[in-house]
C-alpha cells in the first residue's frame, strides 16, 4: 500500500488533466481524482485501511465510492497559523492518508488530543445523525484551544491517521525553511457504518445564513441551514415566511462519500458506546456494497445546487420536508418536475 498510491496518483495525473481542481495561494485541491474507482481501492476503500476501520467502529462497513481526493499544500517561506475546526458531514470515523512523506513543520496534520471527549458533551447527537450543537459548543471549543497544544502527525507515503468526528484538526504548517521543502500530498477519507432499511436523508444545505442566528463564533449556524436528519429544514429563525424560500438555492458538498444521516437518536452518554474496541482482532471482513448517494437519490454530481422547491415540499405546517426520491425515485421526480414547471 505504501508505493501503489504515488504511482497510480502519477498515472491519473497524466490521464485527467482536465479535471476540475482549486487553487488557494497555498495548496490545491483536486477533489475529481477522489471519485476514479482504481484511486478509492488504494486508498480509503484498501482491504486493510477497511480492516482498522471496522475494528474501530464495527461493521458492518460501507465501502466508500469515492474520498475527497488530494490535498496539496505547498511548503512557504513565511509561516501563517493553524486553521483549526471541526468537520460536520455525518461520518462515523474519518482520517488522512499520505501519499508523500511528510516530515515535521512539512504540513502534517495536526490535531487537538481530548478535544473530541469534551466536545461530544456539547453535542446533542453523534455526527452520524448531524452535527447538531448546544450552547456550551463554541465556548468549550474556545477553552480547548487555550488549554491544549496540537500535535502534529508526521509519516511516510501511505501512512494513515483514524480521528473521531469531533476531533478538533487543521492542515500544519508546510515551512520552506524549517521543515522539508516538500509538498505535502494527502487524501481526506471518511466512513459509515452501512445504513438500515428505510429513508435517506441526505446532508442538503440551504446557501442562505440569514435565516440562522449564532449562539457562538464556533456552531456554524449548522442547525437553521442544514436538512435534519428526519427529512426537514428547521424554519428560518427570522421569522420569514417558508414559502419565499421556494427559489432559494440548496447544495451537496458532492465530493464527501458520507453525505446521508442516520435517523435521529440522542447521544449515548458514553461517546465510545458503539464502537468496537472489543472486537476480535482475527474476525472476518463485514464490508457492504451499497450504491452510491448520488445514485439512490439520482443526483449528477458535481451539478448538486438545486432550488428548495425542486427538492422539498412546504407542507401545511410551513415546513419545507425533503422528498424521499431514495424510496420512491420515479414518483419523486415526477412530482419535482411538476412544481418546477409552476
Amino acid at each position: 500500500m505504501q508505493q501503489l498510491p504515488l504511482r497510480l496518483l502519477a498515472r491519473l495525473q497524466g490521464s485527467c488533466c482536465t479535471d476540475p481542481v482549486s487553487y488557494g495561494d497555498t495548496n490545491i485541491n483536486w477533489t475529481q481524482i477522489g471519485g476514479q474507482p482504481d484511486f478509492v481501492s488504494v486508498t480509503s476503500a484498501h482491504p486493510n485501511v477497511l480492516r482498522m476501520v471496522q475494528a474501530l467502529i464495527g461493521g458492518p462497513v460501507k465501502r466508500p465510492h469515492r474520498n475527497r481526493g488530494t490535498y496539496v499544500h505547498f511548503p512557504r517561506e513565511e509561516i501563517g497559523g493553524l486553521g483549526p475546526h471541526n468537520d460536520t458531514m455525518p461520518a462515523e470515523l474519518f482520517g488522512m492518508v499520505y501519499l508523500s512523506d511528510v516530515p515535521p513543520r512539512s504540513g502534517g496534520t495536526s490535531i487537538w488530543p481530548t478535544s473530541p471527549q469534551r466536545l461530544y458533551q456539547c453535542l446533542e447527537s453523534e455526527h452520524r445523525c448531524g452535527f447538531n450543537p448546544n450552547e456550551k459548543y463554541s465556548p468549550e471549543f474556545e477553552a480547548i484551544l487555550d488549554e491544549v497544544k496540537p500535535v502534529e502527525f508526521v509519516g511516510g507515503a501511505g501512512d494513515v491517521i483514524f480521528l473521531h468526528p469531533a476531533m478538533i484538526h487543521s492542515a500544519g504548517i508546510n515551512s520552506a525553511v524549517h521543515g522539508g521543502g516538500t509538498l505535502r500530498i494527502a487524501t481526506v477519507m471518511e466512513w459509515q457504518r452501512a445504513r438500515p432499511p428505510g429513508k435517506r436523508t441526505l446532508w442538503w444545505t440551504l446557501n442562505d445564513s440569514s435565516r440562522a442566528v449564532s449562539r457562538g463564533p464556533r456552531d456554524r449556524l449548522e442547525y437553521n441551514t442544514r436538512a435534519r436528519p428526519d427529512g426537514f429544514f428547521a424554519p428560518a429563525m427570522d421569522g420569514r415566511d417558508p414559502a419565499d424560500e421556494a427559489e432559494d438555492e440548496v447544495q451537496l458538498v458532492w465530493h464527501h462519500d458520507a453525505a446521508e444521516y442516520w435517523p435521529y437518536e440522542p447521544r449515548p452518554g458514553d461517546m465510545w458506546d458503539r464502537w468496537a474496541f472489543e472486537q476480535a482482532p482475527d474476525a472476518a471482513p463485514d464490508i457492504v456494497v451499497e450504491e452510491s448517494w448520488w445514485e439512490r437519490h439520482k443526483i449528477d454530481p458535481p451539478n448538486t445546487i438545486f432550488k428548495i422547491k425542486d427538492i422539498a415540499k412546504l407542507d401545511d405546517d410551513g415546513v419545507w420536508q425533503i422528498i424521499d426520491r431514495a424510496a420512491a425515485p420515479a414518483e419523486a421526480e415526477a412530482e419535482a418536475q411538476a412544481r418546477a414547471s409552476e
